[in-house]
């Protein structure tokens, strides 16, 4: 019985002397100046995660990732030329610009009510390539008030533009396209074969990933940070693999890794018919367009699945409801509504959904590719019930 009050009241006598740190006059000093010279976001109460989520608008993609991407953090989009990485980027743009800026949701069903749409997108275009017309094409608001395209001429710059533009309160999303452009200047100005610019792109990308890792991470508003990388052949490695620049400093500090490949359309198949060249372009001409590509993701370093992968369908013909880049996703979304419940079955040729009666599973899709709300809702339900 001594031995456990004596332990009790070491205990309690800690615990008070703790609680008189806490509200002494110095530590209320220091916290003070801690918050007037770095901000008041440092010093933070333990809480759940934000739950707000930046859908995709690619259904595979969003299904994996939970709803979508996650706020205040840092996401990497990687993957060899031609993967539609800025294209996947440029939807992602398109997506947040038709929500509010606070809450997330379409402005046609927005809970919160503001329907805030004063935020701003920063393009750093590092590759100098970016198509501005394609970029119109995927929906994209060009009004300076709500995007505007930054070409820096070197690494340093473009470092110093991302560190300076995301302290901005009316910034919400940062595209950096991609990592391997960031050049730095000492490399440009010096020889072809300098031995002292070696590394000097790894550093650069090293310390911005550093740097950009706690300013993103701001509570007042969602804020969103998307670097761009491409994947390299590993020539130094005798048993090949991918390699992306930069080192894996940026990997680090990402949240969310994207890794995108594409597969290559199948045309037409060579047959015994096709003795020649010939026959097979004329093979190739009569081939039917292909109106959608297929492609393949892997995610890393997701906090609720540590690795996923899947596929999506993305347009690359025009057709009705649909333009291009746009997901083509609508016969995955149907049959995981039919599925979960979403759709039943009245027979062998009717389809009930949404209080309606459909001769034809076109009919929905149709009414999905008119009624963007009724599609978000959908699918928010569909991953809804996946969380559960």
């Amino acid at each position: 019985m001594v031995r456990g009050a004596a332990r009790y009241r070491g205990r309690h006598a800690r615990s008070s002397v703790t609680e008189d740190m806490i509200k002494s006059p110095a530590f209320l000093k220091i916290e003070e100046e801690i918050k007037k010279a770095y901000g008041a976001h440092v010093f933070r109460p333990l809480q759940k995660t934000d739950a707000r989520l930046l859908p995709t608008g690619f259904f595979a993609l969003d299904y994996c990732l939970g709803g979508g991407l996650p706020v205040n953090r840092i996401v990497e989009i990687v993957g060899h030329k031609g993967c539609f990485k800025t294209t996947l980027v440029l939807k992602i743009i398109a997506s947040y610009q038709r929500r509010c800026g606070l809450c997330l949701h379409l402005l046609d069903c927005c809970p919160c009510g503001k329907r805030e749409q004063d935020n701003m997108v920063i393009y750093l275009d590092a590759e100098h390539a970016l198509d501005e017309e394609h970029a119109l094409r995927h929906g994209i608001n060009a009004d300076p008030d709500r995007f505007r395209l930054l070409r820096p001429p070197s690494g340093e710059m473009a470092c110093e533009y991302a560190e300076s533009l995301i302290m901005v309160p009316e910034v919400a999303i940062m595209v950096i396209d991609t990592l391997a452009d960031l050049v730095p200047e000492t490399e440009m100005q010096k020889g072809y074969f300098d031995p002292f610019s070696r590394n000097l792109r790894a550093r650069l990308i090293a310390r911005l990933s550093r740097q950009m890792t706690h300013k993103v991470d701001r509570p007042d508003r969602p804020r969103f940070l998307i670097f761009v990388n491409h994947l390299l052949p590993n020539q130094a490695s005798a048993y090949g693999g991918d390699t992306s620049p930069g080192g894996e400093e940026q990997a680090y500090a990402s949240s969310t890794i994207i890794k995108l490949w594409a597969r290559q359309p199948k045309r037409f198949m060579f047959n015994k018919a096709a003795k020649s060249a010939e026959d097979a372009e004329d093979a190739e001409a009569e081939a039917e367009p292909q109106k959608k590509r297929e492609i393949n993701f892997l995610l890393t370093h997701h906090k609720s699945r540590p690795q996923a992968a899947g596929a999506f369908d993305l347009a690359v013909e025009e057709e009705p409801g649909l333009t291009y880049g746009d997901a083509h996703d609508f016969d995955a979304v149907f049959n995981w509504a039919l599925k979960g419940g979403l759709i039943g079955v009245n027979g062998k040729s009717q389809w009930a959904y949404d209080g309606q009666m459909f001769k034809a599973q076109k009919h929905i899709k149709d009414l999905w590719k008119s009624d963007a709300v009724k599609y978000e809702q959908v699918k928010t339900a569909i991953i809804a019930a996946k969380a559960h």
